[in-house]
């Protein structure tokens, strides 16, 4: 019993505890990309959990102003806005290849995400608006997970077989910033500009970014292919 209302009043720690979870096993599973060994694959799903819920509550403090009241809050764009600036160093640290990094950890972020985005649902928070008639809510957050399995679905294969290498992170931040930046319109939040959200910034700032990236990605692909042909 006591266990059972410690999950009731936690569920995200224990959903987070999944996504680490997780993030281990595929972890262990692009192991020789990443030239990890099991250990470091199981500190490295703990330091991205930590990170990662370090990134969510600092954006959301940025959100508030700056305000570090707000810490206890969280937004999930610190996961795609802050938290890639932790795989850079990483990357450079431990000279690993950008393109290798990102790759393997874009779906342990999408996960996360996932998990937290069912907390949402246990506790009640994020809602949709209204539909017309006031019965019911629009059901943006069973739509959020909708996207993330089907991302998943979609991403995985792609990167165990080293298809677009170094671009699964940019095509992650344009289809989320474009899914969110719909979404917002049927979500529950206090408006920054007429119909807008301040999330809307947001997600037009993942999109641009995203596609910024990709577009570089690309580039420099085209280059080198050129350079080989001479």
């Amino acid at each position: 019993m006591l266990i059972t209302g410690w999950i009731k009043e936690h569920p995200l720690l224990l959903l987070l505890a999944l996504a680490t979870a997780l993030t281990f096993a595929w972890l262990m599973a692009v192991r020789r990309r990443l030239g990890i060994k099991w250990y470091a694959a199981a500190l490295t799903a703990a330091l991205n959990m930590a990170l990662g819920v370090l990134s969510v509550k600092l954006f959301a403090v940025i959100e508030a102003g700056f305000d570090f009241s707000a810490f206890s809050k969280q937004s999930l764009f610190g996961a795609v806005l802050i938290l890639p600036l932790a795989y850079l160093a990483a990357g450079k640290l431990f000279k690993r290849k950008a393109a290798d990094v990102f790759d393997c950890m874009t779906p342990p972020v999408v996960l996360t995400l996932f998990c937290a985005r069912i907390s949402c649902i246990l506790t009640g928070c994020c809602l949709g608006t209204y539909m017309p008639g006031g019965a019911a809510r629009w059901p943006t957050r069973e739509a959020e997970l909708v996207f993330y399995a089907a991302f998943l679905a979609v991403m995985i294969p792609r990167i165990l077989k080293e298809r677009g290498r170094g671009t699964a992170w940019p095509i992650f931040m344009i289809a989320y910033g474009a899914f969110r930046f719909v979404c917002e319109f049927f979500r529950e939040s206090r408006t920054f500009a007429g119909v807008f959200h301040l999330s809307h910034v947001w997600a037009m700032l993942s999109l641009l970014l995203g596609l910024s990236i990709l577009f570089e990605i690309r580039r420099r692909s085209q280059k080198h292919t050129s350079k080989k042909a001479r």
